[in-house]
């Protein structure tokens, strides 16, 4: 049980490493799913961590420059 509880702590981790926003959906259930503290602190680390990583947005005069 240990062990299992350390992988899924691993693989959530390497999913926030990787930042594919596709992940996203499988944390969330993996955070809403898990009884156990630890399996949804590593969930919410990996989400936080995909969240910050993604780009920023341009900003609205970024896109209309290069419209023109």
């Amino acid at each position: 049980p240990d062990q299992v509880l350390r992988i899924r702590q691993l693989a959530a981790a390497a999913l926030g490493a990787i930042g594919r926003p596709e992940a996203l959906p499988a944390l969330g259930k993996l955070f809403e799913d898990s009884s156990d503290a630890r399996i949804r602190v590593s969930a919410a680390k990996a989400i936080l961590e995909i969240i910050n990583a993604a780009p920023p947005p341009l900003p609205f005069t970024a896109v209309e420059k290069k419209g023109q």
